[in-house]
């Protein structure tokens, strides 16, 4: 019995057969894997074995055609279920399955990185190696950690037990990306320390060194203001014209001014 409703368009190098009208999962008996497939390209009929049946238009056949072809006629050689080659086909077709599997597996364990494997389907998915998962958790937890982790929240879960545990996991941390330094990295992660050390507000009594420091306030306007313990205050002020001194009580009174004037040039005694 065969089988040649529609037509079908192949490219060379896929292993992909679209269909037009060809309803092979509608027929009865059905399209399945393991059954040999004739496609016409000019007078020759070229053989292939069909892997997986995808949908009514669609099947993957077990390697990559040699040649391309648009609305080709072709002929699928069915067998009557229950009989004797219709069970050699079922074991062709498994016999495929199994081989298919076992390749894929040998290229997920053997291969290092992100490997690409083809499904019965004819599409492709890409996974993580097994070699790729090892490195990812190396250096991690390992049994006899989480054995300690274990036995040290056994029945209680007070103060020591947690600062236990803590010192488990952080034995175990990555430290290679924690910085003590300020810097333009985008993955580093800067200490605590470091961020004291850099960042924290300076006090009266810590003297501050800088080459060229530099205060810029929205549009014209910036302010240096020398606060006394007392909350009066000496400010430096920009405005869009003069520049002033302004002595300030601790209520922000005016107590004294004095005007430094953007038309002038020469020293001011």
């Amino acid at each position: 019995m065969i089988y040649n409703t529609g037509t079908v368009t192949i490219v060379s190098g896929s292993s992909i057969v679209k269909g037009t009208d060809t309803k092979w999962n509608s027929n009865n008996p059905l399209v399945s894997s393991g059954m040999l497939m004739l496609i016409k390209n000019g007078d020759i009929n070229y053989s292939y074995m069909i892997k997986a049946v995808n949908s009514d238009t669609e099947l993957v056949l077990a390697e990559n055609t040699t040649f391309s072809a648009i609305d080709t006629t072709y002929t699928i050689n069915l067998t009557e279920p229950n009989n004797n080659s219709d069970a050699a086909r079922a074991l062709v077709a498994a016999n495929t399955y199994i081989l298919y599997f076992l390749q894929n597996m040998d290229t997920w364990m053997g291969e290092n990185g992100v490997v690409q494997l083809t499904l019965p389907s004819g599409k492709t998915v890409k996974l993580e190696s097994i070699k790729a998962l090892q490195e990812l958790v190396e250096g991690k937890a390992d049994t006899s950690d989480i054995d300690k982790i274990k036995e040290t929240v056994k029945g209680k879960a007070d103060t020591s037990s947690v600062e236990e545990i803590n010192k488990i996991v952080a034995d175990k941390f990555d430290k290679t990306n924690v910085v003590q330094t300020t810097g333009n990295s985008t993955r580093d992660v800067i200490s605590q320390k470091a961020c004291n050390d850099n960042y924290a507000k300076k006090d009266s009594q810590e003297s501050l060194t800088a080459g060229d420091l530099t205060i810029k306030g929205d549009d014209n306007y910036a302010t240096l203001a020398l606060i006394k313990s007392n909350g009066n205050r000496m400010l430096l002020e920009t405005a869009p014209g003069n520049s002033y001194f302004v002595y300030r009580d601790a209520a922000s009174h005016y107590k004294a001014v004095l005007t430094i004037p953007s038309n002038k040039n020469g020293q001011i005694m």
